[in-house]
């Protein structure tokens, strides 16, 4: 039997895959850096949560560089970032 490693990356996408339990039709992952987990993105994931639980959410704070690494390398849909760095394939916003 062969033993195969995963990458982070590789991983999260395959979670990503499994079908969603009942009711779920759809999934966001989102990440920060752990200066803007409370209360920014904490209360977002709980708003979210109220309006649409048809969504399921998963959410993880990390260093300032990780969550744009995720979101370029599939990993993420979303990264929450104060002064983000342009990156090529990702698409920048401003609240407000």
């Amino acid at each position: 039997m062969m033993n195969r490693c995963f990458s982070p990356s590789q991983w999260e996408r395959a979670r990503q895959h499994v079908a969603p339990p009942p009711g779920i039709e759809e999934g966001v992952s989102v990440g920060s850096e752990p200066s803007l987990w409370h209360p920014l993105l904490a209360d977002w994931l709980i708003w979210m949560h109220r309006v649409c639980p048809e969504i399921a959410l998963r959410a993880e704070v990390d260093s300032a560089q990780r969550p744009l690494h995720a979101v370029q390398g599939g990993a993420l849909d979303l990264a929450v970032r104060y002064n983000p760095p342009q990156r090529p394939g990702i698409g920048m916003h401003s609240p407000g």
